[in-house]
């Protein structure tokens, strides 16, 4: 194996570290939405809730999409040696 893919081959172990742990905090810190709270304070909440996740899910996706990318390089730079 060559230094560039020993290197995505790195970057890969990377990605997959990275993405275990941000599904692992989304999971963690997006709770369910909040029953025991009313009205505006509530709604708010619910609001908050629905954004944080929406931006994990977008790193999520992204990071997933580097991971994809990553391992189609490999698998070029493997099918040049």
């Amino acid at each position: 194996m060559d230094a560039r893919a020993a290197a995505l081959e790195a970057q890969l172990r990377q990605l997959v570290s990275a993405l275990d742990r941000l599904v692992a905090a989304r999971r963690d810190l997006v709770p369910a939405p909040a029953t025991f709270w009313a009205g505006a304070s509530r709604e708010a909440y619910d609001r908050a809730l629905v954004s944080l996740d929406g931006e994990l899910g977008s790193v999520i996706d992204a990071v997933a999409l580097a991971q994809r990318s990553t391992v189609l390089a490999i698998a070029g730079e493997l099918r040049h040696v």
